[in-house]
Parts: C-alpha cells; sequence; structure tokens
C-alpha cells in the first residue's frame, strides 16, 4: 500500500524498475524475475493487486494479450511512471 499518492512501496517500486527494463513482459515473467532478484515469493494474487494499483494511478499500462497457455496481461511503464522514477 501507499501512504500517499506520491510513494510507492518498496516492492512497488522494484515492479516498476522491472517493468520499465522490460517493457511489454507478461505477469508470469515478471513475477519470475523479480523472485530471482530479490530471493523472495511473490504470489500471483499479490502481484496482479499491485499491477492493478498501478494501473489505477496511471503509472503503468496493461494490454491483454493470449498464447498458448491462455490470457496473458503485458505491462509498460506510461509517461507518469517514467516521470515518478525520474524522481525516485
Amino acid at each position: 500500500m501507499t501512504s500517499s499518492n506520491n510513494v510507492l512501496s518498496s516492492t512497488q517500486i522494484v515492479l516498476l524498475m522491472m517493468v520499465a527494463n522490460n517493457p511489454g513482459s507478461s505477469g508470469r515473467e515478471i513475477v519470475k524475475r523479480f523472485e530471482s532478484v530479490t530471493c523472495q515469493g511473490l504470489s500471483y494474487g499479490r502481484f496482479y493487486v499491485i499491477m492493478r494499483q498501478l494501473s489505477d494511478r496511471g503509472i503503468v499500462s496493461v494490454v491483454d494479450d493470449k498464447d498458448q497457455d491462455g490470457l496473458l496481461r503485458r505491462y509498460r511503464v506510461t509517461e507518469e511512471g517514467n516521470r515518478l522514477l525520474g524522481r525516485i
């Protein structure tokens, strides 16, 4: 959770940086990368809640896609998200 409109949690910051460095990545790819880099688990449920929060704030954009395994959500950082990253 965030304490104000301009503050992100450490998990949100890490996920935002991962999306910025890998635009168009799917949720599955981002969760695997997060767990590999941080050595911490992140459930898909928690991940999607965080990403919905970032999307609702206009920090990331989401595009639905499909692959052989089913529905994918692909993420990109918005201009607002890039401005925010520039201040971190």
